[in-house]
């Protein structure tokens, strides 16, 4: 059976709903004549009749019902297609909320937003800062972004790109040692662990070749920055610290391979993923997040 024509689905409709050729035609604004030709060819691709001619109109036969029930679906399918293309092509525009954790909004994304911005000036962010569940936090955005794995969820899930932890002191917190020994004096002493996301995680100092805990914070700015003002080592998020291992104020201390990789979400609803401002927030967040993944040195 040849595939039946989209057109003649939706002239078909009408017809059924019309009861009569000549109401479908007018609604449709074509000529009878083309109706009916295109009821006698899906006729032809079905192999069996569809209406029944009558004086006062038409009727379905039991097979025009059967197309009925699969025809409506069909159309309604073909024309969220186009709906979806058309949304696609649109301008962004509007309000967009994003909800988004607090490291990734302050290291990363808040210095490029008037990059989206300047972009797209019909759109007008508001970016709410926190650490809700993806589904909590759903409801009210258009767009969340989560580190780390992932709950279970009806939103679509996009992946933008990973993350990982380093363990990096500044220079003058070395206690003399070399790079290299200190590491290993890390290493030996076992006290620079690893704690799950969210959790404190402890600075470690060098003093007289040995390893000491000295403190634990939980907040990785805070961290990065008593790590900068030399108070010792500590596990930091690789993208927050990567400027500063580049020139030099901090080093890479990290035993081994870093952790990671920790995975970063956008997520959305699957009716918002044809909104334009969606669109284009996400590649957005794609484009500032895809250095993420690229090796340091």
């Amino acid at each position: 059976m040849r595939p039946l024509n989209a057109d003649a689905l939706r002239s078909f409709l009408r017809v059924a709903e019309a009861r009569s050729l000549s109401r479908a035609a007018a609604l449709l604004g074509l000529p009878k004549s083309t109706v009916s030709r295109q009821i006698a060819r899906l006729e032809e691709e079905v192999g069996a009749a569809l209406l029944e001619r009558l004086p006062g109109g038409v009727r379905l036969t039991d097979a025009g019902h059967v197309l009925m029930e699969h025809a409506a679906e069909v159309v309604a399918l073909l024309d969220g297609a186009a709906a979806a293309v058309q949304a696609a092509i649109a301008r962004p525009r509007g309000m967009l909320r994003a909800n988004v954790p607090h490291l990734f909004a302050v290291g990363l994304l808040a210095p490029r937003l008037p990059e989206f911005l300047r972009a797209h000036p019909e759109v007008e962010l508001l970016v709410e800062v926190s650490g809700a569940a993806a589904g909590a936090a759903a409801r009210e955005t258009d767009v969340t972004v989560r580190v780390g794995p992932l709950e279970d969820s009806a939103l679509v899930a996009r992946r933008l790109g990973t993350s990982e932890l380093r363990l990096y002191a500044a220079p003058s917190a070395l206690g003399g040692l070399s790079p290299g020994a200190a590491t290993a004096r890390l290493a030996e002493a076992d006290v620079a662990g690893v704690a799950p996301i969210g959790q404190y995680r402890e600075i470690v100092a060098l003093e007289e070749g040995r390893a000491m805990r000295r403190a634990q914070v939980q907040e990785p700015l805070a961290r990065h920055a008593m790590v900068l003002a030399g108070a010792g080592a500590a596990w930091l998020p690789a993208f927050l610290a990567r400027g500063d291992a580049a020139s030099g104020r901090l080093l890479d201390l990290t035993p081994g391979a870093p952790v990671g990789p920790i995975p970063l979400h956008a997520l959305y609803t699957a009716q918002a993923a044809t909104s334009p401002k969606v669109r284009a927030f996400v590649g957005f967040l794609q484009r500032i997040t895809a250095p993420l993944t690229r090796p340091q040195g």
